[in-house]
């Protein structure tokens, strides 16, 4: 027809199914709270300066977790804004003031050593896994990455969901890397 069965995609979640996850869209305190809730893997990070303003609180977080950290701004922006691999508090300051230009919040977790890999998850079934460009095949992915995306794809009731995981090795459990 017109559109009727249309589906709109904002590059993470198919919005238009479920309604209840449009705060977490743009708002990356909300997300991780919900994932949080969902028991997934995620950065460390310190709850007393979960979003900051300003860097003082900023490198104050990150005494307390520890650097090397990740600084992001406190919206979802596709990756705008983001450093990671800061060891100073000279570091964070100026990653808190680019991160800054992007948003009026930011937030500051451990960074995470590995690869970056991108899932497609869609009807919470992985279609593919992309790294550095290219598509891996499902069979490289140990079974613990793949299963991980389809619960939190099914979790949030979601019809697609782009999910990053990093990790050191994919061929081998996520606990053990």
């Amino acid at each position: 027809g017109h559109g009727r069965y249309q589906q709109l995609l904002d590059g993470n979640f198919c919005v238009s199914r479920n309604a209840a996850l449009l705060p977490l869209l743009n708002d990356r305190e909300a997300l991780r709270n919900r994932l949080e809730q969902l028991r997934v893997p995620l950065p460390r990070h310190d709850p007393e300066a979960s979003s900051c303003s300003l860097a003082k609180k900023a490198v104050r977080a990150a005494e307390r977790i520890g650097y090397p950290v990740t600084v992001k701004p406190g919206t979802r922006n596709r990756d705008e804004g983001v450093s990671n691999g800061l060891r100073s508090a000279e570091d964070v300051r100026a990653a808190v003031d680019r991160a800054r230009r992007h948003a009026d919040r930011v937030v500051v977790e451990s960074s995470v050593d590995g690869d970056c890999y991108r899932f497609l998850v869609a009807n919470h079934q992985v279609l593919a896994v992309i790294s550095n460009g290219l598509e891996l095949p499902l069979g490289q992915v140990h079974e613990s990455a793949l299963l991980l995306a389809q619960r939190i794809s099914s979790q949030l009731d979601v019809g697609m969901l782009v999910l990053d995981i990093v990790t050191r090795d994919i061929s081998r459990a996520l606990e053990e890397s």
